[in-house]
């Protein structure tokens, strides 16, 4: 493992583009610029008062200390400048979204509204009508807690996956499809029942393996058989809509047809 700065300057400016082209496709979108508007408006009333910016200016600290870290000492030592199919980079992205979001759910349900960390959460909850500032309105404990949560995603997504790579060990991958299947049966009972069924087929992957090697082709096929299915269900959806509407339309008709005149 060595450390490349030009793979991690690399990373750097594309989470920079693809953040900047994200936000100028979003409020291309008339709702969302009005949206956009209206915060801007209720944010410049929010900053006349002085409790705001002591708080967004220690976050905003905090903010640059760890991702400035994260982007100069850990970044570059599992980045690289070779070539990635677009679909694993999806994956990618989706698989460390999905797990942060599982994770920060159960730190918020049990820590922060939980004896712990309630009264440094009531903070962000003072916000009556939250604008888009209120949103950054949080204890610095709570920011260092979220930030770290997703830096410390990502770099274990990273770490696991170098783990089945290198050391091809069957028994590891079984343990990792028993954190999944332990992760998915919780979200399952939880309000985020969409995470149970991404996690599922993880697990279902790990479990159906009879090496490690063919971890990754049976994790392609799930994927591949999973977004034919989504499109299969969107169609039969889109046709079950359809042919409702028809329905009620001649239904319509027909009652009207039959009322006298």
């Amino acid at each position: 493992m060595n450390y490349d700065w030009q793979a991690g300057a690399a990373l750097f400016a594309s989470v920079v583009v693809l953040t900047m082209l994200g936000r100028w496709l979003a409020f291309r979108i008339p709702a969302v610029q009005r949206m956009r508007e209206w915060n801007r408006q209720e944010d410049e009333q929010r900053l006349t008062k002085p409790k705001y910016h002591p708080i967004l200016k220690q976050n905003r600290i905090i903010g640059m200390v760890l991702y400035g870290a994260f982007f100069l000492f850990v970044a570059p030592f599992f980045a690289n400048l070779q070539p990635v199919p677009l679909w694993k980079a999806v994956v990618d992205i989706v698989a460390v979204l999905m797990v942060y979001d599982f994770f920060y759910y159960l730190m918020h349900r049990f820590l922060f509204h939980g004896p712990v960390m309630l009264k440094i959460h009531a903070l962000h909850h003072q916000a009556r009508d939250p604008s888009h500032i209120d949103s950054a309105y949080v204890h610095p404990v709570e920011t260092v807690m979220g930030t770290a949560l997703f830096l410390g995603t990502v770099l274990g997504m990273v770490v696991v996956w170098v783990i089945v790579v290198e050391i091809q060990s069957l028994t590891l991958v079984y343990v990792i499809g028993l954190v999944f299947c332990v992760a998915a049966l919780t979200a399952k009972f939880s309000p985020h029942y969409w995470i149970y069924m991404a996690l599922i087929t993880p697990t279902i992957v790990c479990f159906s393996a009879f090496s490690s090697a063919q971890v990754a082709n049976l994790g392609e096929q799930r994927l591949e058989d999973t977004i034919v299915g989504a499109v299969r269900v969107l169609i039969a959806m889109g046709l079950a809509v359809g042919y409702a509407r028809l329905a009620g339309r001649f239904d319509r008709h027909v009652v009207a047809s039959s009322v006298p005149i």
